[in-house]
């Protein structure tokens, strides 16, 4: 099984399209769930993300955000990946795998402390 995807820039903006789940440390929705398994440090300018993932129909695509936060909270950096999960038979109809978000400004590594969801959908 894999989910293969694109990385994207930053996050854009503090919203999230309507009708999407909001703000939070992971995402639990009937089609993708997402959780934050390990965040960037200074030494690993990337976080690790569980995606739990519907493969129907065969050409679903996820789009994910991540937000890189200090120690005030605020953030310093985001990340955004587009998945499409490809299973290993046409039988599956879940993926779960672990998914790398790196950090698009690495120079900033040391100044993370947390890290969240922005979005999943």
């Amino acid at each position: 099984m894999a989910l293969t995807g694109a990385l994207y820039g930053g996050c854009g903006g503090d919203g999230v399209p309507t009708g999407r789940p909001g703000k939070g440390d992971d995402f639990d929705r009937d089609d993708i769930r997402v959780e934050v398994v390990e965040c960037a440090t200074e030494k690993n300018p990337e976080a690790t993300v569980k995606v739990t993932a519907s493969t129907s129909p065969s050409d679903r695509r996820y789009f994910i955000g991540l937000d890189f936060l200090d120690a005030e909270g605020e953030v310093v950096d985001s990340a955004s990946l587009k998945l499409t999960p490809q299973p290993d038979s046409p039988d599956d109809e879940e993926i779960t795998e672990n998914v790398e978000m790196p950090m698009t400004e690495t120079g900033k590594a040391g100044e993370v402390k947390s890290c969240k969801m922005d979005h999943a959908f």
